[in-house]
């Protein structure tokens, strides 16, 4: 969708993207070489910029929630422990642990998250109300 955008950015000099760990920023730098567009990379994100002591600016009050495959971690192992401890009491549970394993798998062979997706939809994982839009952010970088 931002495609377009860092494209035309592209042209003032070669953009870098940045997320926290640096996996979806690598995702987007090949796509954008995918389009021909020259960018830079940040190995490890911001978590490795900031743990080699390098200054990092957040808004005052600004949430910082763990990092989704944390989440997604402790959802499943939570999910897995509580469907092994009620499988004790009712046989059944159990497959909560086993329909758990089942989606790791599907999400290892596939390289999709169906848990993560759910997490992101969850309120501390959204951004923040003064955050600035998608669509704002598009119109300063084509500008």
């Amino acid at each position: 969708e931002a495609a377009d955008a860092l494209t035309a950015a592209a042209s003032r000099g070669p953009p870098l993207p940045v997320c926290a760990s640096g996996n979806r920023s690598a995702q987007g730098l090949a796509r954008l070489a995918a389009r021909g567009v020259e960018a830079s990379h940040l190995d490890g994100g911001t978590g490795a910029w900031a743990a080699q002591g390098h200054p990092v600016e957040r808004p005052a009050g600004a949430r910082t929630p763990w990092p989704m495959d944390r989440q997604v971690r402790f959802a499943a192992g939570s999910l897995v422990a509580l469907g092994f401890l009620a499988g004790r009491a009712w046989r059944p549970a159990h497959w909560l642990s086993g329909a758990v394993g089942a989606g790791l798998v599907f999400s290892g062979v596939t390289g999709t998250c169906g848990m993560a997706a759910v997490l992101a939809r969850l309120p501390h994982n959204r951004a923040a109300g003064d955050a600035v839009p998608f669509e704002e952010t598009l119109t300063r970088l084509a500008g």
